[in-house]
């Protein structure tokens, strides 16, 4: 008997996956670049700042304004601010496995995301990784 799927959000999930692998994306990979984690930024900010890093975490909170977008991630050592302007975001590129600016909208809270970017303070004053 075949299983039907008729809850909105699930059916939005799946979605989702399906075009990310139209995108040539992995929605699921087995592996990350992480470099760094949220302690390590946030506590050595001083020796951080300005440099590249990777950070991973779960999505849990994702707000876009125009041109800017602010997330923040969680890890197994704390919270961090994921800072992206639309012009510094690099297009979505399937041999590199990243995902651009405008497909960001198959972003959802929960999901688990990778992030490479300069280490910087916002101009309130928060510690941020700028994708």
């Amino acid at each position: 008997m075949p299983v039907r799927i008729t809850a909105p959000c699930v059916r939005a999930r799946l979605a989702k996956a399906e075009a990310l692998r139209a995108r040539g994306l992995n929605p699921y990979p087995s592996r990350s670049g992480r470099t760094h984690y949220a302690a390590d930024i946030l506590g050595g900010f001083a020796e951080m700042e300005g440099k590249v890093a990777t950070v991973a975490g779960r999505l849990m909170s994702w707000r876009k304004q125009g041109a800017l977008a602010f997330a923040h991630i969680r890890d197994q050592t704390g919270r961090l601010q994921l800072f992206l302007r639309r012009n510094l975001v690099q297009p979505t590129d399937a041999g590199r496995g990243t995902l651009g600016y405008a497909d960001t909208n198959l972003l959802d809270v929960g999901d688990i995301v990778e992030a490479t970017g300069k280490v910087v303070k916002t101009e309130r004053g928060e510690i941020s990784v700028l994708v």
